[in-house]
C-alpha cells in the first residue's frame, strides 16, 4: 500500500533553500552548458537547431572539411566516424527504455566553443548546476557595479581560459564563433573545431533563469573564489585539457561540499531556529560536517571504516534534509496564506521585519511555527492537509480499511505535532523516487567511478561506500591550496603558485572544506588516533601528483620540471630516438607533434602508460593496444600528440598549424 499525495500538496524542491536538483549529475557532459550559460549571458536556450540523432550526417561534413583528405573511402569514412565517438563526442541511447537509437550527448570540451550544437538539448540533465554557478561567479564578481559589467567581465574571462584560438562574431544575440585560422592548438582541439564547424549554432531567447540568493552566502562565495581563483591561477599553466578536465572535478567536489554543508545546515535551523548555523553566518567560519579521508585502503582497517562511517552519517544528512524541505515547502505556502487573512497578517508582517531572504527568511518562518498567536492557524492547515491525504489514500472508508487506518497512524505515531505528522506522510507518499535522485546525487557529485573520485566504493552497493579520493582529487586539492597561498594582493596578476608547509595544507583542508586525513572524525580512542596517523603517512607514501619534501615538510606546486625529473626519485620516462627514426619499443616509425616540447615520447610506451580502457583494434591505425592515453593532468605549458604512420586515411592539417604533419592516428595530448 502506498500513501497519496494530493496534487496541491505534491512536490519536493524548494528554490529558497536550493536551486539545483538533487539527482543524477555527470560532470563529464556539464562543461558545454556551463559555457553556453555564461555566453548568453545567463539566457534559456531555445528550441535546438541541430540533430543529436544524426551522428552520421555530422560525421560526413567533418569527413568533406578542408582541413582533412582521404576519408571519403569505405575505410576512411569507418575510421574517421570511430574516431569522432571515441574522442570528439559522448553518446547515449535515446529514451528511458533505450530502445530509440543512439543520440549525442554532448561535445566533448577540448575548447569553448564546445557549447555551439546545444548539447545535451535536455539541460534539465544538469540539475540546475550551469545556473547556479553562473550566477554565483557573476554576483562575485558584480560586487556592488552594474550586472551587465559584472556579466562582461566574467565571459571575457571564460575566453581567456577557455576560447584560444577562437573568433566570436559580433552581432548582438549570436553565438556564432569559428577557429581564427592563425592561433596553434594541439590536435585534438582543432579536430573538435573542425566538427563543431558542421552545427548551426545554439541560440538563445530573451528570459533569463532565475535564481535565488543561496541561505548560505559565505559557502557560495567560497565556492566563487576557488573557480576563479583555480582558473586564473593554472589556465596559463596547464594544457587546455587538463584544465578542462580538473575543472571537472572542481565543480564535482564543490558542488558535492556545497550541498552537503547546506543539507546539514538546514537541518540544524529546522531542529533549533533560535540558533543561526556557522555555514548561513554572512563571515565565513568553519562548519560541519568533518571529512574523514582514507588513503590507508585496507578491508576492514579503522581507517577505511572511518572513512565508510562518515558517508553513512552523510547519506543520513540527505535523508534528513528531505524531511527538512518538505516541513519547509509547506510553511511557505501557510506563510503566504497567514499574510492574506487579515486576522494574521500584522502579525506575519512583524515577525518577518522588512523583507527578509536566504536564512533570516527562513529562521523567521520556523520561528512563526512556534508562535502563540500563529501556531493554531499551522496546526488548523497541517489537519485539514492530513485529512485530505488520508481520504486520497483511502477513499472508500469502511470496515475492512481498518488494518489500512492502523498502517496511516502507525507512520505518524512518532510525531510529537500536528505538522509533524504531515510532514511524515508527505516523506512516505514520495519517499523511494526523491531518496533514489539524492542517491545518484551522492554518486554523481562525488564523481564515483572517475579518477578524480572523492567517494570511493560501487555504486550499486552502498555498504562500499567511503570517502577516499582518486590521486586526480589529490592533485586538484594541492592545486588549490598553493593558488591560495599566493598574497592576496597578488592574485590577479599571473603570479605563480606558492609552497606551502605541510601542517598550513592540512589546515587549509580542514578551514575550506571540513577534510581531515591525521585525526579521527569525533571518535575517541588510542586505536583510532593511530590509524589515522597512519593514514595521514599513507597519503603523502602513495601520492605522485605533487612534490613533498619530506626534509622541509613544503609541498611545491606543480611545474613541467617537476614531472619531467620525476616526482619522489622517480625519472620520468622518455624516449632515445629521433622522429621519422624506427621505433625501437614498437612497429613501423613513429614521430610526435608538438608545440613547444624539447623531445619527443614514443607512442608504444604511451600505450603502456594509458589510463582509460577504450579498444583501439578497430581504427584500421596498426596499433593493437587496448588503452589510450590522456592529458596527463598537471601543470606545463607544452603538448605533444602522438602518431603512429600506417597506411590507414590520413589526415592533412591546415599549414597555420606550422608543427603539424601528416598523420594516420590521433593521439591524445600529453606532457
Amino acid at each position: 500500500m502506498k500513501v497519496k499525495i494530493p496534487k496541491d500538496l505534491l512536490g519536493t524542491t524548494y528554490p529558497t533553500v536550493l536551486t539545483i536538483v538533487l539527482a543524477e549529475f555527470n560532470t563529464d557532459t556539464f562543461l558545454p552548458t556551463l559555457f553556453f550559460k555564461v555566453m548568453s549571458g545567463g539566457k534559456l536556450r531555445t528550441k535546438p537547431k541541430n540533430d543529436e540523432t544524426a551522428i552520421s550526417l555530422y560525421v560526413d561534413k567533418l569527413a568533406q572539411h578542408q582541413l582533412l583528405e582521404g576519408f571519403q573511402t569505405v575505410d576512411g569514412r569507418r575510421v574517421l566516424e570511430k574516431f569522432v565517438r571515441t574522442a570528439l563526442i559522448t553518446t547515449s541511447s535515446v529514451g528511458r527504455a533505450k530502445r530509440g537509437g543512439e543520440q549525442i550527448t554532448a561535445i566533448t570540451p577540448y575548447s569553448l566553443l564546445s557549447y555551439k550544437p546545444g548539447f545535451p538539448t535536455a539541460s534539465a540533465r544538469h540539475r540546475g548546476v550551469d545556473t547556479f554557478i553562473y550566477h554565483i561567479l557573476r554576483d562575485h564578481l558584480q560586487a556592488g557595479a552594474a550586472v551587465v559589467l559584472a556579466q562582461a567581465d566574467l565571459t571575457q574571462q571564460f575566453i581567456r581560459f577557455f576560447g584560444k584560438g577562437i573568433a566570436f562574431e559580433r552581432t548582438p544575440g549570436s553565438t556564432e564563433a569559428k577557429y581564427d585560422e592563425q592561433t596553434e592548438l594541439d590536435t585534438l582541439t582543432r579536430m573538435s573545431l573542425a566538427f563543431i564547424d558542421g552545427f548551426n549554432a545554439a541560440s538563445f531567447g530573451r528570459e533569463n533563469d532565475l535564481n535565488k540568493p543561496s541561505p548560505c552566502p559565505s559557502l557560495t562565495k567560497q565556492l566563487a573564489q576557488d573557480v576563479l581563483l583555480f582558473l586564473n591561477t593554472y589556465s596559463g599553466r596547464m594544457p587546455s585539457q587538463a584544465l578542462t578536465y580538473y575543472f571537472q572535478a572542481l565543480v564535482g567536489f564543490e558542488m558535492y561540499t556545497y550541498s552537503l554543508r547546506l543539507a546539514t545546515a538546514v537541518n540544524q535551523i529546522v531542529r533549533d531556529p533560535t540558533l543561526l548555523p556557522s555555514a548561513m553566518k554572512t563571515t565565513a567560519e568553519p562548519s560541519e560536517p568533518l571529512l574523514y579521508l582514507d588513503f590507508v585502503g585496507r578491508t576492514g582497517h579503522l581507517s577505511q571504516q572511518m572513512a565508510a562511517e562518515c558517508v553513512r552519517r552523510d547519506v543520513e544528512t540527505f535523508q534528513q534534509f528531505f524531511r527538512s524541505m518538505l516541513q519547509l515547502r509547506w510553511l511557505d505556502k501557510q506563510v503566504m496564506q497567514l499574510k492574506k487573512s487579515a486576522r494574521t497578517k500584522a502579525r506575519v508582517d512583524q515577525l518577518l521585519l522588512a523583507t527578509p531572504t536566504g536564512a533570516e527568511y527562513l529562521q523567521s518562518m520556523l520561528q512563526m511555527r512556534d508562535d502563540p498567536q500563529l501556531r493554531y492557524s499551522f496546526d488548523a492547515a497541517a489537519q485539514t492537509a492530513i485529512a485530505s491525504i488520508r481520504e486520497a489514500t483511502l477513499p472508500d472508508q469502511n470496515d475492512d480499511s481498518a488494518e489500512e487506518q492502523q498502517w496511516l497512524d502507525e507512520i505518524i505515531a512518532s510525531a510529537e505535532t500536528d505538522i509533524d505528522q504531515l510532514v511524515l506522510l508527505l516523506e512516505e507518499g514520495q519517499r523511494q523516487k526523491t531518496l533514489t535522485n539524492y542517491l545518484g546525487w551522492i554518486v554523481g557529485a562525488g564523481n564515483m567511478g572517475r579518477p578524480y573520485e572523492l567517494i570511493s566504493g560501487s555504486s550499486s552497493k552502498r555498504s562500499s561506500w567511503r570517502y577516499a579520493p582518486g590521486n586526480d582529487l589529490l592533485s586538484l586539492f594541492v592545486q588549490l591550496a598553493t593558488a591560495h597561498a599566493i598574497p592576496q594582493d597578488q592574485r590577479g596578476t599571473n603570479a605563480p603558485p606558492s609552497t606551502i608547509r605541510l601542517q598550513e595544507f592540512l589546515a587549509f583542508l580542514e578551514q575550506r572544506y571540513g577534510i581531515i586525513v591525521d585525526r579521527p572524525p569525533g571518535i575517541t580512542g588510542a586505536e583510532y588516533s593511530a590509524a589515522a596517523r597512519e593514514n595521514c603517512a599513507q597519503c603523502w607514501h602513495d601520492s605522485d601528483r605533487w612534490a613533498f619534501s619530506l626534509i622541509s615538510q613544503t609541498i611545491l606546486p606543480f611545474s613541467v620540471s617537476a614531472h619531467r625529473t620525476g616526482i619522489n626519485g622517480r625519472a620520468a620516462r622518455s624516449t632515445d630516438h629521433e622522429p621519422g627514426n624506427p621505433c625501437p619499443d614498437g612497429r613501423g616509425d613513429c614521430f610526435a607533434l608538438t608545440q613547444g616540447s624539447d623531445r619527443p615520447l614514443c607512442a608504444r610506451r604511451l600505450f603502456r602508460q594509458a589510463t582509460r580502457r577504450r579498444s583501439l583494434r578497430s581504427y584500421g591505425t596498426g596499433m593493437r593496444s587496448s588503452r589510450y592515453c590522456t592529458p596527463y593532468p598537471c601543470c606545463g605549458q607544452a603538448t605533444t600528440s602522438m602518431i603512429h604512420v600506417t597506411s590507414a586515411p590520413t589526415v592533412r592539417l591546415s599549414c597555420a598549424i606550422a608543427n603539424y604533419r601528416t598523420f594516420a592516428y590521433l593521439y591524445r595530448p600529453i606532457l
